[in-house]
């Protein structure tokens, strides 16, 4: 009977997870140091599970946790950015320091990753590349300033 019962209860986690993935078929995740954050949270699709970075706390391991939680294929990062660094959480990401999140960025599972970053892909494309090579993700990234027109984006 106990073991019926474990099975059980191991096919209920299984199906929960399976109800998360249908709801949430993207996870956006967004610096708190971006302007209008929250503005920007609340314009998502219902389908986008959105989350906030804390910039205290590094920004690689915030979203391994969250992706721990939420399985998605589809994984949307907006920070700040210059040409190959992402100002994500309290440390920028380079490509200088990208091979320390390898573990990390292995769990991830994702399919695609879009960052929606000013000028991350501008320049050179090693952080990209690297990137590319850590995740195994379809990447998508900016090679222009990012956001409101009238602030210098596109």
């Amino acid at each position: 009977m106990n073991l019926i019962l474990k099975k059980s209860t191991e096919l209920t986690k299984i199906n929960q997870k399976l109800q998360q993935l249908r709801q949430h078929k993207r996870l956006m995740v967004i610096d708190t140091r971006v302007e209008n954050y929250r503005q920007l949270a609340t314009g998502v699709t219902p389908q986008t599970k959105v989350a906030l970075i804390d910039p205290n706390r590094d920004g690689i391991e915030q979203i391994t946790e969250l992706l721990s939680n939420y399985p998605t294929n589809s994984l949307h990062i907006v920070c700040h950015g210059d040409p190959g660094i992402l100002y994500l959480g309290k440390t920028p990401i380079t490509d200088q320091n990208l091979p320390k999140y390898t573990g990390y960025l292995q769990e991830w599972g994702i399919v695609d990753l879009l960052l929606y970053s000013c000028n991350i892909a501008s320049q050179s494309n090693n952080f990209i590349k690297l990137l590319h090579q850590l995740t195994g993700a379809n990447i998508a990234a900016s090679k222009h300033q990012v956001g409101n027109p009238l602030k210098g984006g596109t």
